[in-house]
């Protein structure tokens, strides 16, 4: 666990100084210029954002160091963060939930599971862009199993021949930041003694299922 936590938060941290050198060589050029000019300050202002979310993303994970598993209601849980997440997807993006009544409770610790959706929200708005549909969907899969699904309409991604994503060591092209995102998904899954599967394609939109422990043995 502590070797995989230590890849992703090195991955974040080298995304969060690429962030911050865009900050700082367009404030160089804006004082340069000695003039307001709207497009270095947007440049600016959004690489703040991203750096922002990058922090939130670090201090999230520091915080799963001491993992700590309990009952939880899932649908419960997931109406409490309809707020959050209509937030982190836009209002471009329409979010929907297809709940299973009845379903007993997952063993799960509350802020990984949270990290894991809003990763996966995060890689939905930017796979559909400028509008969509994301699902969020819970079933019983069987005795000891949850199945909790996140689906969207975007563009999809190219899967490796293994049918998985890209490796945690790609650093450049298209998509590495939805890559990383699944990492992280898929380490707060490992913390939660489940499993996570991606049905993915180009042109073919996402489905990431979540597999999450229930307090049944």
């Amino acid at each position: 666990m502590k070797e995989e936590l230590q890849k992703l938060e090195s991955a974040l941290a080298h995304d969060l100084n690429n962030f911050l050198q865009v900050i700082m060589g367009n404030l160089e050029l804006l004082k340069r210029r000695r003039e307001f000019v709207p497009e270095i300050v947007e440049a600016a202002l959004g690489a703040t954002r991203n750096a922002a979310t990058l922090g939130d993303r670090l201090l999230a994970l520091g915080r799963l160091e001491s993992y700590e598993a309990r009952p939880l209601e899932l649908n419960r849980f997931l109406r409490d963060l309809t707020e959050l997440l209509e937030h982190t997807v836009g209002e471009s993006v329409a979010l929907e939930f297809d709940l299973a009544p009845k379903l007993g409770p997952v063993l799960v610790d509350p802020r990984a599971l949270q990290l894991a959706l809003l990763e996966l929200a995060t890689n939905a708005r930017e796979a559909m862009g400028t509008g969509g549909r994301l699902v969020l969907r819970s079933a019983a899969a069987s005795a000891d199993r949850v199945l909790l699904e996140v689906a969207d309409n975007g563009r999809g991604m190219a899967q490796t021949s293994h049918g998985t994503f890209e490796p945690l060591n790609v650093r450049a092209g298209h998509g590495k930041g939805r890559a990383l995102g699944l990492h992280l998904v898929e380490f707060c899954m490992h913390l939660a003694g489940g499993r996570m599967e991606l049905d993915s394609a180009p042109g073919a939109g996402t489905r990431v299922r979540l597999y999450l422990p229930t307090t049944e043995k």
